[in-house]
């Protein structure tokens, strides 16, 4: 009995497989299939139409061969990142038809997984977006233009107003002077809309290009808190933090978190007529944790899903003279998405609201591999370089054995900090062990870098001899460069790590 079904079960399974291939080519979206190291297994019948490749073409790295030449190292090198960490993934990309006209194509992917959690390859699809982000640019370049032609006369009619309230151009009442403070309220309030819609248009053309650096969450916090206590007593509101650490470091671009910390605060402020606002930074291991609470007037339910989008006020009323643009959140939603955090608020009318948002926290490798990514990118747009020096001291014992782990750790990081002057550019370096230094040099040529190799030997004896150390430096130095070396940052980082 065993031994009949068996077979009907294994047919059975196999039809299964079948049937599921044949509906997957029959969709009439785009799909792929990969294998765990992201190599294409399986192409649908939309995507053989759309690009003129067969089954045989695609395969492995051959899926990629239709992507345009100027996308294809950033998606590649994205897409690989996504396969190597596991994560689902989504990008966009110019893809070449079967007739040659190139088309912007939405790839989104993710992880197939097993019962055990473990990664057996990954699903894939793509959508034809060109009219949508044609769209988009009519839209955005419309807004943009507005705003920018606006901001002059704009400008121009408010010192002219200024100038007839302060009776410069002749006597003025004082129903006129109330009037002409109305007037110059509202070309405030229209200014911070032309101001917002700029900035929201920048942050959405950002993509990733966002200049990062290791930043004090703790200290920003306390600064634009410092900067708003006068406004928050104003209105009889008590504005505090409350920080778990002193310092809290993570990878982002400062002016942009702290716009965040403002945006947040200021619409507390704005929304809360007594009680108090509450800021709190505190840090898990793997993202730090901001937190903005408040006691006003909070946000209905079914306006929650909403809160994020652009232009959207919903039932939290100000009184006169408050109304904001709508696009504060939404500025804030946009700069953690270029940081890879999130937001999120927790609310209920009448019972204030708290928002909270989250930024990752590297490890040194992670850290590295991010800046060097960012690197990477620039350098593609300006058909550049990065060098990355790794500084060996070969002879790192006799330093332990003299002076201690905890003193050669601190003249390894004084000789680490001493490498960010070697150039005007920005670097970025990294203790990995008690005897390795590893620097990026953004925009730096493999010749350049060599160079500083032997500056930076004579900066590291000056360190030691600062602290009048005579210990003899045995230091080796390797450099490799990106893209003449290795095209790949992920490869370059784990070479430099392991």
């Amino acid at each position: 009995m065993t031994d009949k079904k068996t077979p009907d079960l294994d047919f059975l399974l196999r039809q299964v497989h079948t049937d599921s291939y044949r509906l997957i080519d029959a969709l009439p979206t785009m799909i792929w299939l990969a294998n765990p190291a992201g190599e294409c297994v399986f192409i649908n019948q939309q995507w053989q139409i759309f690009t003129g490749q067969i089954q045989e073409e695609a395969k492995g790295r051959g899926w990629m061969t239709p992507i345009h030449p100027d996308d294809k190292t950033a998606w590649h090198q994205s897409f690989q990142r996504a396969v190597a960490d596991k994560a689902a993934f989504r990008s966009e990309c110019r893809i070449k038809r079967r007739d040659g006209v190139y088309r912007w194509i939405a790839m989104t992917s993710a992880p197939l997984e097993n019962e055990a959690h473990q990664i057996q390859g990954f699903a894939g699809s793509f959508m034809d977006v060109t009219e949508l982000k044609e769209v988009d640019r009519v839209k955005d370049e419309f807004v943009t233009t507005v705003s920018h032609e606006l901001r002059t006369p704009l400008t121009i009619i408010r010192e002219g107003v200024s100038q007839i309230q302060d009776g410069l151009a002749g006597p003025v009442s004082e129903q006129q002077k109330k009037l002409l403070e109305m007037a110059i309220s509202n070309m405030d309030r229209l200014e911070r809309i032309i101001y917002d819609l700029l900035d929201i248009s920048k942050i959405e053309e950002a993509s990733q290009d966002v200049k990062r650096e290791m930043i004090d969450l703790v200290a920003i916090a306390k600064e634009v808190i410092a900067t708003m206590m006068i406004t928050a007593q104003k209105k009889g509101l008590t504005l505090s933090g409350a920080f778990a650490e002193e310092r809290m470091e993570v990878y982002a671009n400062r002016d942009r978190i702290s716009q965040v910390f403002i945006n947040l605060i200021g619409n507390a402020i704005k929304f809360t007529e007594q009680g108090k606002i509450e800021v709190r930074v505190e840090g898990h291991e793997k993202e730090a944790i901001c937190r903005v609470s408040d006691t006003g007037k909070g946000i209905a339910a079914e306006d929650l899903p909403r809160v994020f989008g652009k232009f959207q006020q919903f039932g939290r009323t100000p009184g006169p003279g408050e109304m904001g643009t709508g696009l504060g959140l939404a500025i804030c939603k946009g700069i953690l998405d270029l940081h890879q955090g999130n937001i999120e608020v927790a609310s209920e009318a009448g019972k204030g609201a708290c928002f909270t948002f989250t930024l990752p926290k590297f490890n040194p490798m992670a850290m590295f591999k991010e800046y060097m990514r960012d690197s990477a990118q620039t350098a593609d747009k300006q058909h550049g370089s990065v060098s990355v020096i790794l500084f060996h001291v070969q002879n790192a014992a006799a330093f332990v054995n003299r002076l201690g782990e905890e003193k050669t750790q601190t003249i390894f990081n004084e000789m680490k900090e001493a490498l960010k002057p070697q150039l005007k550019r920005k670097t970025y370096a990294v203790v990995k062990k008690p005897n390795t230094i590893i620097a990026a040099f953004p925009l730096t040529a493999r010749r350049e870098a060599l160079q500083l190799t032997e500056n930076s030997r004579r900066v590291f004896s000056k360190v030691l001899r600062e602290h009048k150390v005579d210990i003899l430096l045995d230091m080796m130095c390797k450099v490799i460069t990106y893209p003449v070396d290795q095209k790949n940052v992920d490869v370059l980082v784990q070479e430099l790590f392991y």
